[in-house]
């Protein structure tokens, strides 16, 4: 069953890092030690298919977080369903979408509408911004520290309440 998971919020307030700490955690021999199927990376921005095994069970996870336009993300849903392709020779189910979207704008209608065709009740995990109810800036006055105390718990939030 896929299961859509949309990381949310303004610039600044930790998106990428929230997903670049779950590529870690997928990835790591401490997580789920999956194994990479297709990466794509530009920058600070992911794009990727990861395989686990649970129980003798292989599941998929795809983690986007890439642009902030609305087609940024439609086009790189389209490459991964390209890539998912070419790996099966037909369409193989991802039991997990994870990407991340502004709070507003054409990226978010466009991530809301690929997390809603996924799943109708998909799960929408805000960052940084959301808790402390304030627009955020180059200048913000919470440290990274703090930021990435926040996305951690969050992380963990999303880890434990999707049993992932």
């Amino acid at each position: 069953m896929t299961k859509a998971i949309l990381i949310s919020g303004t610039e600044n307030t930790g998106k990428t890092t929230a997903i670049n700490n779950l590529y870690d955690y997928y990835t790591s021999k401490e997580g789920r030690k999956a194994k990479v199927l297709f990466k794509l990376t530009e920058r600070t921005e992911i794009s990727t298919i990861l395989e686990y095994e649970v129980n003798n069970e292989k599941k998929l996870v795809v983690l986007i977080s890439i642009g902030d336009s609305k087609d940024d993300i439609i086009n790189q849903k389209n490459n991964i369903v390209d890539e998912l392709k070419k790996l099966s020779k037909g369409t193989k189910d991802v039991d997990y979408w994870i990407f991340t979207s502004r709070t507003k704008g054409k990226n978010r209608s466009s991530a809301i509408s690929i997390a809603a065709d996924l799943d109708h009740e998909y799960t929408e995990y805000p960052t940084l911004n959301a808790y402390y109810n304030k627009p955020s800036s180059p200048y913000t006055k919470y440290s990274i520290s703090k930021i990435n105390l926040i996305n951690s718990l969050f992380i963990d939030n999303i880890i434990s309440s999707e049993k992932l």
